[in-house]
């Protein structure tokens, strides 16, 4: 039987666990040490020490503070953002993040993803959902020709689209954005959260 939820996060030096115990109703905490060359084998070393049997773990959420810090640390890989038609330079702006609204000499930061790694493609998603503009294979292509001119393994994408409800597609585009490379990884708001 399914009965403990677990929260893991995976830090330089310690993973650090919190367990919920459903059947004693009961939380607990637990750390060992990072292993930085394969770091599943620190969360499977800590869940086997704090509950023993891990076919007793019902839910699972895993954060990671190394793979953060690489990326705000711009030592991590590529990263390709795909967008929608329209918002290109939205991130960029990045008025949702202005720290002091008001200061004459504040500097924006160096975005995380410069501009020429930010692509669009034509696609509409009403707020109910329902499709508008159905995603196009061929806006992608721009994309795909971009995967190469990385160094190989060190390419990244994620595709921020409106698509709340529905990603519908998402699959058929992450399979075309892959085809174009083996060492690419993707994720799309159906598989992040």
């Amino acid at each position: 039987m399914s009965r403990y939820r677990v929260s893991v996060d995976i830090g330089g030096t310690f993973t650090d666990f919190v367990v919920y115990d459903e059947e004693k109703e009961y939380a607990f905490t637990g750390k060992v040490l990072s292993t930085p060359d394969d770091p599943a084998r620190g969360v499977i070393t800590g869940l086997t020490d704090l509950i023993g049997n891990l076919g007793q773990v019902a839910f699972l959420v895993h954060g990671t503070t190394v793979g953060l810090n690489a990326f705000l640390e711009r030592r991590g890989a590529r990263v390709l953002l795909v967008t929608t038609a329209g918002f290109h330079d939205v991130y960029t702006i990045a008025r949702g993040d202005r720290k002091k609204l008001y200061a004459l000499q504040y500097r924006k930061p160096e975005p995380l993803i410069p501009p020429r790694d930010i692509h669009t493609v034509r696609e509409r998603v009403r707020w109910d959902g329902s499709v508008q503009e159905e995603l196009r294979c061929e806006d992608f292509e721009p994309v795909i020709e971009k995967i190469p001119e990385a160094p190989a393994g060190a390419s990244a994408g994620t595709f921020d689209l409106a698509l709340p409800r529905n990603c519908q597609g998402m699959e058929r585009i992450r399979a075309l954005l892959v085809g174009g490379a083996e060492c690419l990884r993707c994720a799309y708001c159906g598989t992040l959260s």
